[in-house]
């Protein structure tokens, strides 16, 4: 609305009423600005929370697949694992996230003999990712092991230094986070 104050910042009260929408019109496409952005921010934070994780590599039990520090994109509704996949999980043990290989599925029964071979229900198991010697660990679980169902048998491809389900025992489908479907190396030479 015009009054004498308004008129003698000057113009007229055309003008005025001008720089009013201009100045609402502003306040307006902000307004519309900070919704899309929140919009945005919704949709991704479902869509990565939901769809896709991220996760860091830290330490070499997956070397030469995995390397220390590597980024890896995580697809979270798997509706069925298979022999080979790699996962992050949760180490309820040490409390924090770990990436392994599934070797052993539910219902199986895994065994490892004296020269390094995994067995899968007495069958060897082809495994030609591994860059170290297979061996049971004298502190760790018993073999042969058999899963319950949801359990799955995991291991590193770096067994010499892998901290796994030889150690641990088999881990639980409900800690499992996702599956690894890309990998960003950290380091490329």
């Amino acid at each position: 609305m015009w009054n004498k104050k308004d008129n003698i910042a000057g113009g007229s009260p055309e003008e005025i009423i001008r720089k009013k929408l201009e100045n609402y019109r502003q306040k307006r496409d902000i307004g519309e600005l900070l919704r899309s952005v929140v919009i945005i921010f919704a949709v991704c934070f479902v869509v990565f929370g939901l769809l896709f994780g991220l996760g860091r590599v830290k330490g070499n039990s997956m070397h030469t697949t995995l390397c220390d520090k590597d980024f890896v994109l995580l697809w979270r509704p798997v509706r069925e694992y298979q022999r080979g996949d790699i996962i992050f999980f949760r180490n309820e043990n040490e409390n924090k996230e770990v990436v392994k290989r599934i070797i052993g599925m539910p219902g199986e029964t895994v065994d490892i003999d004296s020269q390094g071979t995994v067995y899968i229900d007495g069958e060897a198991l082809d495994e030609d990712y591994t860059t170290s010697f297979t061996a049971e660990r004298s502190d760790g679980i018993k073999f042969p092991v058999q899963l319950e169902d949801e359990e799955y048998f995991v291991m590193g491809d770096n067994r010499a230094v892998s901290y796994d389900s030889r150690d641990i025992g088999p881990i639980q489908r409900k800690d499992i986070d996702g599956k690894v479907i890309f990998v960003a190396r950290y380091n490329i030479q």
